[in-house]
């Protein structure tokens, strides 16, 4: 009998990945050994910092995240869009006469883009690179769309196709993105690299109402080592 209960023992241990010999030495288990997914967080790196183009910020927001368990982690960001932040390369919107006749550059309409989300994370790699990531967040979003002499000046509005998903009044109004991503994350457990992507629906509400969508987010910054 007892060389049955021994032998059951022994089948036990064995399925579990645990020798008799190591069982002897203490509480020491293979989830303790290097590259198993059984980390705590403090094994694992708590800051991020990353560049996010469109995502909740429709287009781009640099980005701080901290992680607080090895699995949920939360970010907050900051955009800011201006209608005339790149006319030495492209041309938006156009021109006007002043009262003299000389031609005068648009005045700019401006956005500030605040996202803020929370994140989850599975693995199914022993070393934590690659990861299936949701994220579940949104964006307030602080609007000034400059007065022009005519109703012809660039918008701020956002578009999917022909159709505004957000637009704004002239004058100071305020807007909001909620939604959800699903996606693909690649974090080393050492830190380095970091690169993120997903997709997923959300709802824009700006002064032309509620529309629903979808987002798409590219991310790539920096993953601090463990301390």
């Amino acid at each position: 009998m007892s060389r049955q209960c021994l032998l059951v023992n022994l089948l036990l241990l064995s399925l579990v990945g645990i020798t008799p010999s190591a069982a002897a030495d203490g509480p020491s288990s293979a989830a303790d050994a290097p590259g198993e997914t059984s980390r705590s967080a403090s094994d694992l790196p708590t800051h991020m910092i990353y560049v996010e183009g469109l995502g909740f910020g429709m287009f781009y927001t640099l980005n701080y995240e901290r992680r607080f368990t090895p699995e949920v982690s939360a970010r907050v960001g900051l955009g800011y869009f201006s209608t005339n932040m790149f006319s030495g390369l492209i041309s938006l919107g156009h021109s006007h006469s002043d009262d003299e006749g000389s031609l005068r550059p648009d005045t700019p309409s401006r956005m500030f883009i605040l996202p803020v989300s929370a994140q989850y994370s599975a693995s199914r790699s022993q070393n934590r690179k690659h990861h299936f990531e949701l994220s579940l967040g949104g964006s307030l979003l602080i609007a000034k769309r400059a007065n022009y002499p005519e109703d012809d000046g660039p918008s701020l509005g956002w578009k999917n196709g022909d159709e505004y998903l957000i637009d704004f009044d002239e004058g100071l109004s305020l807007g909001a993105v909620l939604g959800s991503q699903l996606g693909y994350r690649y974090e080393p457990p050492t830190g380095g690299t970091l690169f993120r992507f997903g997709m997923g629906p959300a709802l824009f509400m700006s002064d032309i109402g509620v529309r629903f969508g979808t987002l798409l987010g590219l991310s790539i910054g920096y993953v601090f080592p463990p301390e």
